[in-house]
């Protein structure tokens, strides 16, 4: 497994990024986002655990174009599909929240 890590160092403190967690769960590749519960009291301490072999989109309504008429600013259309995420076994994921 490749090693990469990120340090941010400045003359008070030392800042570490990880992009891999290897642990008893298995190998985690981390994604952060900033948009996760960010309304909430705890929103800057929340995280979830997603086994994404077990999450997938499922169709309900495959993409389809309904082309527009061309009203003098060039060809035009409305794409939409149906779609719903499935979510094989719920106890495969976890969710971590801070509370104190």
């Amino acid at each position: 497994m490749t090693d990469l890590r990120r340090v941010a160092a400045t003359a008070t403190h030392v800042k570490q990024m990880v992009d891999m967690v290897s642990n008893d769960f298995g190998v985690m590749r981390l994604h952060l986002s900033n948009f996760i519960a960010k309304d909430t009291a705890y929103g800057a301490f929340r995280g979830f655990m997603l086994d994404m072999d077990k999450i997938e989109l499922r169709w309900n309504r495959m993409p389809r174009v309904d082309p527009q008429k061309d009203k003098g600013g060039g060809p035009r259309s409305i794409v939409d599909a149906i779609v719903m995420l499935v979510v094989k076994n719920p106890l495969g994921h976890a969710k971590f929240a801070a509370t104190s």
